[in-house]
């Protein structure tokens, strides 16, 4: 029986330069608060969402939590990798479709409406590759097939990644990016 692994990478563990980063990342708040607010229909004004942002920025990179989650299960012979974002900036909503109350829902998750979020995923990809160059998974993995060498080159930068991730994303609970390497073991 296989044992399954989980990560829970904070911005310091991601980003090589997470203090200017989240310098950056304070500034764009008001920003990202009208930005939200107008999407939304001002339903959640921007005043109130630049609060929610800063409580968000202090846990992030004051208090350290985790940005993402990324879970490895081996799985028959590949270490299946899936990983999002844990506290992202962006705000989806949901609508009725009609006053008919059995009719759908109209559901947008605006998934990387915000900078920060594509990019805290660009970085928990690169962050799985490292976590595969790394003992004991260095000797235990084999090359990567998904996304794979070909498609985002280990030298890629943001745009590369950028979009794989968007052209791969599954977008369930939770969203997810599945990333697979063959076992040698």
């Amino acid at each position: 029986m296989s044992a399954d692994y989980v990560s829970y990478p904070s911005a310091a563990q991601l980003f090589p330069n997470h203090t200017a980063l989240g310098n950056d990342l304070l500034h764009k708040l008001p920003a990202y608060a009208a930005q939200v607010a107008s999407a939304n229909g001002n339903i959640t004004k921007a005043r109130d969402l630049q609060r929610f942002f800063k409580i968000q920025w202090d846990l992030i990179f004051k208090a350290g939590i985790p940005v993402a989650e990324i879970l490895l299960e081996p799985s028959g012979t590949i270490y299946d990798t899936e990983f999002w974002g844990s506290v992202p900036f962006s705000r989806g909503n949901i609508h009725l479709s009609s006053a008919d109350p059995t009719a759908a829902a109209i559901i947008d998750p605006k998934y990387f409406m915000l900078d920060f979020d594509l990019h805290a995923q660009i970085q928990a990809a690169r962050f799985i590759r490292e976590i595969f160059k790394t003992e004991p998974f260095a000797d235990m993995a084999g090359a990567e097939t998904s996304p794979g060498l070909s498609t985002v080159a280990a030298t890629a930068g943001d745009e590369g990644w950028s979009d794989f991730i968007k052209g791969n994303c599954m977008f369930l609970y939770p969203f997810a990016l599945p990333v697979k390497i063959p076992r040698n073991d």
